[in-house]
């Protein structure tokens, strides 16, 4: 069986755009090994499919953050 990852999230709005997106809060390198991931995700309940993607949002620090588009 897949392993659960269960956070909270802010929903960040993308500026100029329609859109916005959660950071997903590990390092998915380490994770998973890999820079893209595939996921079966559920916000507040609702079901979504997609992927965990670097899209050059960035921490305070300057470290990526890995997000999911919503």
């Amino acid at each position: 069986m897949a392993k659960v990852y269960e956070f909270e999230a802010v929903i960040h709005p993308v500026p100029d755009k329609a859109g916005a997106y959660i950071i997903f809060p590990y390092d998915i390198r380490e994770e998973f090994g890999k820079g893209r991931v595939k996921v079966h995700a559920r916000f507040d309940g609702h079901p979504y499919d997609g992927s965990i993607v670097n899209m050059g949002v960035k921490d305070e620090a300057g470290n990526i953050c890995y997000i999911i588009g919503v």
